[in-house]
């Protein structure tokens, strides 16, 4: 397949060099919009769900960092601050936890309004 494509692309080399040229000539308006389009932060685009997820965590979870994982563990049955509970939760994230790029584990029980829910930031 490449064989078939390659052979025509360096027998009309000139061609081709200049079809990119071309493009390239088009597109120059274009790039003074880049760094608008480009833009540094993973979550720039304000439309999607990303950025507004990130802001709820943010600002209903002390300590969140952009770098941190975070999981959520919600029971009906159990609290949070259950060995049961912390046992499974443990069980869930071993594959995860053992990943050299993890450095740490914190876990965060229950609190007053969520006793059911266990947060773990990784």
């Amino acid at each position: 397949m490449f064989y078939s494509i390659g052979r025509p692309a360096y027998r009309y080399l000139p061609f081709v060099i200049a079809f990119w040229l071309v493009c390239l000539a088009l597109s120059a308006p274009l790039i003074p919009r880049l760094p608008q389009v480009l833009a540094v932060s993973g979550f720039s685009n304000q439309v999607i769900e990303a950025p507004w997820a990130r802001a709820l965590l943010e600002e209903s979870l002390p300590a969140s960092a952009p770098s941190t994982l975070v999981v959520i563990f919600q029971s009906e049955a159990l609290p949070a601050t259950d060995p049961r509970c912390i046992k499974h939760a443990n069980i869930a994230l071993a594959g995860v936890v053992a990943l050299p790029e993890v450095i740490g584990v914190n876990h965060f029980g229950a609190t007053a309004s969520f006793e059911r829910t266990a947060r773990i930031s990784i």
